[in-house]
């Protein structure tokens, strides 16, 4: 577990930020479902797949794609040779636009926003696509997403939003 100067680690990082921050605007972000809508409704992950219920699956997952030309050049290969069944894109890093372009020509894969709000790389920065001066409670002194995150940043609940907003529309 990475642990940041200050002593926390992602773990408190995350919890801060669901338990703090994110919950109380998950509902506005995520659409919601009725029971009867639930995908989980028809089965298992295995019979929906066409297998016996107690199947057990190894589904290989691509993560941080969009961090650096060698990331998105492994999961590319990877998806092309049909090991990885799905990944999540972190849009606000550097090498996002190389990973896009490839998602947008092959629009059957299962690629999903790796939300981002931290940059814990010192000298390997990325800041929100908002901007810094539009989500300032998101950033640090030079603009770009925090090295970690203190337990006692306040973050601008609508700040988060717009920002989450803008990831996941881009």
């Amino acid at each position: 577990m990475t642990r940041s100067p200050a002593g926390t680690t992602r773990r408190d990082f995350l919890a801060t930020l669901v338990a703090g921050v994110a919950l109380p605007a998950l509902p506005r972000l995520i659409p919601s479902h009725s029971a009867a809508e639930s995908p989980l409704k028809n089965g298992t992950l295995a019979e929906r797949l066409g297998y016996p219920a107690d199947t057990r699956l190894l589904l290989l997952h691509a993560d941080d794609l969009g961090l650096l030309h060698s990331v998105n050049a492994a999961a590319i290969h990877l998806f092309e040779a049909g090991i990885l069944q799905s990944g999540s894109a972190m849009v606000p890093c550097p090498w996002f636009p190389e990973f896009a372009a490839y998602a947008k020509a092959k629009p059957a894969l299962d690629i999903g926003v790796h939300l981002t709000f931290i940059c814990e790389r010192p000298h390997y920065r990325w800041g929100p696509l908002l901007g810094a001066a539009r989500v300032p409670s998101l950033v640090d002194r030079d603009g770009y997403f925090p090295e970690f995150w203190e337990p006692e940043r306040k973050v601008n609940l609508a700040e988060l939003e717009a920002e989450v907003r803008a990831q996941v529309d881009r």
